[in-house]
C-alpha cells in the first residue's frame, strides 16, 4: 500500500574539489533513497550525516552512471548503512566492475586519505525502478548523456527528474570522452529531458545556488553542448581554445572538463 505522506528530496552540493557534483536524497516519512554519492570522503561524511539528520531509514542507494565522482564512496555507505541496498542498472554496474580497479590507480594517489583503501560497486538491479514507501519511481536508460550507459530517475509526484551527468546547471560540461558523432547523440538526449515535462530537474553538478528549474537545467546544457561546437568547428589550437572557454564560460566549476574536453576534440585523445 503507497504511503499517505508526500515525498520530498534534499540535494547534496560537493565540494570545488569533488567537482560539484549533486546527489539527491528523496525522502517518505520513514524510508529514504539516496541518488549518487561523492567523489570524495569528506564530502561523502556530510551527506552521511545529512542522511542521519533526517531521520528516515536509507533503503537504497542508486547510482546514475560510471563516473567516480557518482559512486567512489560508496565502500563508506556501505559500512554506515549496511542494510542499504547498492544498486545500479545493470550496464552501470558491468560498466563500474570493469573500471573499478583501474580508476582507484588512477586517483588514489591523487587525492590520497580522500580515497578510500578499497572501492565497491552496484549490483545490478532486477527491476527499472525505486521502490520507496509502495511508491515506484521508474527509471530511465539512456543510451548517451555525457558518457555511454547512463540513468535517470522519475519522481512523478513532485514531478523531478534527477539526471546525474545528463544535465549541469552553471559549470562546465565533460565530453572528454565523444567524437562528434556522440556529442550529436549527447545534445539530444538533453532535450529529450523535456519529454516528460518535468518542472526540476537535479543535475549531476552545479554550481551553489544554481537553477533546478527544468527549462534552465536543459538551456544551459544544450547551450554548452552547441556554443562548444561553434568553437571547436573553427578547429582552434588547445590554447585558443581555452581562452574562448573563458570568453564564453567565465570562471565556472568543473573547470578541469576544460583541457579535456579540447584535448578529446580536437586530438582525438579520449579519457
Amino acid at each position: 500500500m503507497a504511503s499517505t505522506s508526500p515525498l520530498t528530496i534534499t540535494t547534496f552540493l560537493s565540494s570545488d574539489a569533488g567537482l560539484n557534483s549533486v546527489c539527491a536524497l528523496i525522502q517518505g516519512s520513514t524510508d529514504s533513497v539516496l541518488v549518487d554519492v561523492p567523489f570524495l570522503l569528506s564530502d561523502a561524511r556530510n551527506l552521511v550525516q545529512m542522511v542521519r539528520d533526517s531521520g528516515t531509514r536509507l533503503t537504497t542507494i542508486f547510482v546514475t552512471h560510471g563516473h567516480p565522482d557518482h559512486w567512489f564512496t560508496l565502500s563508506l555507505f556501505a559500512e554506515e548503512f549496511p542494510e542499504a541496498k547498492m544498486v545500479a542498472h545493470p550496464k552501470v554496474a558491468e560498466q563500474i566492475e570493469g573500471i573499478r580497479e583501474k580508476k582507484f590507480k588512477q586517483w588514489k594517489p591523487v587525492f590520497g586519505d580522500e580515497i578510500g583503501e578499497k572501492l565497491v560497486g552496484p549490483t545490478a538491479m532486477s527491476e527499472m525502478f525505486l521502490r520507496l514507501e509502495g511508491r515506484e519511481l521508474p527509471i530511465i536508460y539512456v543510451a548517451v548523456a555525457d558518457s555511454e550507459e547512463a540513468t535517470l530517475v522519475w519522481v512523478p509526484e513532485l514531478e523531478t527528474l534527477i539526471v546525474g551527468d545528463l544535465g549541469s546547471s552553471d559549470t562546465h560540461v565533460y565530453m572528454a570522452e565523444h567524437d562528434a558523432a556522440l556529442r550529436a547523440e549527447f545534445l539530444k538526449s538533453v532535450y529529450a529531458m523535456g519529454d516528460l515535462s518535468p518542472k526540476t530537474i537535479i543535475p549531476g553538478h552545479m554550481d551553489a545556488g544554481s537553477s533546478m528549474d527544468a527549462d534552465y537545467v536543459i538551456k544551459w546544457t544544450a547551450d554548452y553542448l552547441k556554443k562548444f561546437e561553434e568553437i571547436v568547428s573553427d578547429n582552434p589550437t588547445e590554447e585558443e581554445y581555452s581562452r574562448r572557454a573563458a570568453e564564453a564560460w567565465g570562471e565556472i566549476p568543473v573547470a578541469f572538463a576544460v583541457p579535456l574536453n579540447a584535448a578529446a576534440a580536437l586530438r582525438g585523445e579520449y579519457f
